[in-house]
C-alpha cells in the first residue's frame, strides 16, 4: 500500500491516538474554518470534506447571525453547531459529536431549536464534552466585536 498517504497525518496525531494513523478508512486532519474559529482539534477527514462541499461553515454563520436570543444562547448555539459540523477525532478515527444532554439543556434554557434534533446527538459515553469556561473566556472578545 502507498506509504505516502499514511505518513502525512502523523504529525497531527498525539501519541494517544497514533492508532488512527494505521486506519485507512478514517484519517484525522486539522481544519481551519473561517467562521468556526474555535475548532483547534483534528476532525475525521471524511467529515471535513463533507462540510467543505456543503459550505457548512457559511451556513452556520448565517444561522448564528439570524438566531434570536441572548448573547450567551447565541454563543452556545454557535458552539454546538460548530462542534457538530467539526466533530473531534476519536481514538479510533470516529467522530465525537457534542453530547445529547448539552443539546437538551440548550433547548430548555434558550427556547431555541438546533439544526439537528437532540436525539441525533450521542449519549455521554460516545460524545465529546465541552470545556465551556475555557471556551467562553477565549471567545468573549470575538462575540463582543460582532454583537457589540
Amino acid at each position: 500500500h502507498d506509504s505516502a498517504s499514511t505518513a502525512a497525518p502523523a504529525r497531527l496525531i498525539s501519541n494517544s491516538t497514533i492508532s488512527v494513523e494505521r486506519q485507512e478508512s478514517s484519517q484525522c486532519k486539522i481544519v481551519r474554518p473561517t467562521f468556526c474559529t474555535e475548532v483547534d482539534w483534528s476532525v475525521p477527514e471524511d467529515q471535513a470534506e463533507k462540510v467543505l462541499r456543503a459550505k457548512g461553515d457559511l451556513q452556520v454563520e448565517m444561522m448564528v447571525i439570524n438566531f434570536q436570543g441572548t448573547r450567551e444562547c447565541q454563543r452556545e448555539y454557535k458552539s454546538l453547531h460548530c462542534r457538530y459540523l467539526y466533530p473531534k477525532c476519536g481514538e479510533d478515527g470516529q467522530p465525537k459529536f457534542p453530547c445529547k444532554h448539552e443539546c437538551e439543556s440548550f433547548t430548555k434554557k434558550c427556547k431555541g431549536t438546533l439544526l439537528r434534533p437532540c436525539n441525533s446527538f450521542p449519549d455521554s459515553s460516545q460524545c465529546a464534552q465541552t470545556e465551556t469556561h475555557h471556551h467562553h473566556r477565549h471567545h468573549k472578545a470575538f462575540w463582543e466585536r460582532i454583537f457589540g
